[in-house]
């Protein structure tokens, strides 16, 4: 049997209002701003013919640094690097600039360069006029030859209006390299990746320390020479190489996805991963083994070790993952069963360096952030100075010297025990 139902004219108008309010509703809009990074691709063989000695050019994408006697190296993201004199940090000068397409890291010993070109380690002369000494053909991504790779990246600012219902609940607007806030090195690395470590004078001493044939890395280096051996992590392995026979690969060691940093000291590798940090024996040189593994939150992390604590920095984003930004302590007392001693928490916490009882932090837009480190369990609590001014990423600590590569360009400081900071002079970027 149906039935005949009638509205009543009220109720059939506020039916019909509620259906204009719903309507309404669904037009919502909402303006989302965020900056994009498109890759920047290249021919392969376009890459490996692209090393040529240039005249001092203008910094434009400031990374990793490295100093070898009185000479700086600022890899300039994706392109080369730059040679500095900097025989007076309060006076560097341009000397010459290297270009060397997809170039992001770089190591100094006995006068010999080692980066990366794109996929391949290559080892260049820097005693006289620059020149490839060898190449090692795709090292950094597993063996395989392509086409094309990524040197580079495009950044842009996108604006969208997005529809939603007007409850905030709006539709998905994700996008993949929104994260990579103050870095795109963070995901290009050497085949689309990020990176991190550094060295100190200790008893651990490591990733090319002072005093040697060897020079000093920053945090965000995958390069670490130890005596004859250079080691660099891929985005999966672990290579060992023999640089005193002429770059002979003693050992490739398939960790798993998610490397982002070596450490290296006389004994031990210190590795950075999105997942924790694993510690590899080195053997006196040989072919590491596994020691431990600490595990944390997914983040991206460099780390840096002073005695029986490494240091560890973590850093969550849309890219890095969801781990609690801060610094992390943790005790290598027992090198097979590390433990988390404290945390402390930053804003976006990417290189550091210690010297002595003083820590730095590159914190992202936080700037250049000073800890006096005497009582690991208040660090929080024992900033001695910062500098705000800029958007900090890798630090090297020399002898009272802090060398300091930012989005804004490359920053030296003296420093003393009190952690005051003298700037001292500056190398600016486009």
């Amino acid at each position: 049997m149906s039935k005949n139902i009638n509205f009543h004219p009220f109720v059939l108008s506020l039916l019909l209002l509620c259906g204009i309010l719903n309507s309404c509703q669904d037009k919502c809009t909402e303006t989302r701003t965020y900056m994009k990074y498109s890759p920047v691709m290249k021919a392969t063989e376009d890459v490996r013919n692209s090393f040529k000695l240039l005249p001092p050019q203008e910094l434009q994408n400031p990374g990793k640094i490295y100093t070898f006697k009185n000479s700086l190296f600022i890899v300039d993201r994706g392109i080369g690097f730059h040679i500095v004199d900097n025989s007076d940090p309060s006076n560097p000068i341009y000397t010459d600039f290297v270009q060397v397409d997809g170039c992001m890291d770089v190591a100094v010993r006995n006068n010999i360069l080692y980066s990366n070109q794109g996929p391949d380690v290559i080892s260049i002369n820097i005693s006289g006029e620059p020149g490839i000494i060898s190449r090692s053909k795709n090292m950094l991504n597993g063996g395989v030859e392509e086409d094309s790779i990524i040197v580079a990246w495009n950044k842009s600012e996108v604006v969208e209006i997005i529809e939603g219902d007007c409850n905030g609940s709006s539709q998905n607007w994700d996008n993949g390299n929104r994260g990579f806030n103050n870095s795109a090195d963070e995901n290009i690395s050497f085949n689309g990746n990020s990176s991190s470590s550094q060295s100190i004078n200790d008893s651990r001493t490591g990733n090319s320390s002072n005093g040697g044939s060897e020079g000093q890395s920053g945090s965000m280096s995958r390069f670490s020479i130890i005596g004859n051996n250079l080691y660099i992590v891929s985005d999966w392995d672990l290579l060992s190489y023999d640089i005193d026979a002429g770059m002979s690969l003693q050992s490739r060691t398939r960790i798993g996805n998610g490397i982002e940093t070596v450490f290296g000291t006389d004994e031990y590798l210190y590795l950075g991963t999105t997942t924790g940090m694993i510690i590899y024996d080195r053997n006196q040189g040989g072919t590491p083994t596994f020691a431990s593994r600490l595990e944390h939150a997914r983040g991206c992390d460099p780390v840096v070790v002073r005695g029986d604590f490494a240091f560890v920095t973590l850093r969550g984003n849309s890219s890095c993952g969801q781990a609690e930004d801060g610094l992390y302590v943790v005790n290598i007392t027992d090198i097979t069963n590390p433990t988390l001693h404290s945390m402390h928490p930053m804003i976006s916490p990417y290189g550091l360096g210690v010297q002595n009882d003083v820590l730095m932090i590159c914190d992202g837009p936080a700037g250049l952030r000073v800890f006096d480190i005497k009582d690991l369990n208040a660090i929080s609590d024992s900033e001695i100075a910062t500098d705000n001014s800029l958007n900090a990423y890798d630090v090297i600590l020399n002898n009272g010297l802090a060398i300091l590569s930012a989005e804004e360009g490359v920053f030296q400081y003296a420093f003393d025990g009190s952690g005051k900071l003298e700037r001292l002079s500056t190398l600016i970027g486009k």
